[in-house]
């Protein structure tokens, strides 16, 4: 799914599926799923008692280091929507993130969740002094722990 383009055959796959041809290249793909190996807890979308603010830190993190990795922005359609309509998404999010329901920002189609996370993981990295130490604590951050979580945020200085 993750390589197809628009010649590729999707008859047979459901209706999602049949018109995701939006390949955004395979380093990107496979340099965020690797950074999902590489975090504390690894990959979130099972744990149903994690809060919505968890859940996108963890995809939005893997995002912002597939970035990093490859020097070039993720190009995805939740990207630059999310930049389109940043203070509006921002504030529906605050209402929602400490929640458990997922369905409106993951896993979707839309995805917002990740562009969410990514923004909160990037204003953290650029407002840090020290880079590799930044990375270090955003791949071990506990994202089952709200209070360890509403810290990073705060730490973040995102849309403060």
């Amino acid at each position: 799914m993750e390589a197809s383009d628009n010649t590729t055959n999707s008859v047979g796959l459901h209706p999602f599926f049949q018109g995701y041809n939006d390949n955004q290249g395979i380093l990107q793909i496979v340099s965020h799923e690797l950074t999902h190996t590489q975090r504390k807890g690894g990959d979130m979308k099972d744990k149903a008692h994690t809060k919505l603010l968890g859940l996108c830190i963890a995809e939005g993190l893997c995002d912002f280091i597939a970035e990093l990795l490859l020097q070039h922005p993720v190009q995805m359609p939740y990207m630059r929507y999310g930049r389109e309509h940043e203070k509006e998404i921002w504030q529906k999010f605050k209402q929602e993130m400490h929640g458990t329901v997922s369905k409106d920002w993951l896993y979707n189609g839309v995805d917002l969740g990740y562009f969410v996370g990514y923004a909160i993981c990037k204003s953290y990295y650029e407002h840090a002094t020290d880079k590799a130490k930044a990375i270090d604590y955003m791949i071990n951050l506990d994202n089952e722990q709200i209070a360890d979580l509403d810290k990073f945020l705060v730490d973040s200085r995102y849309m403060q």
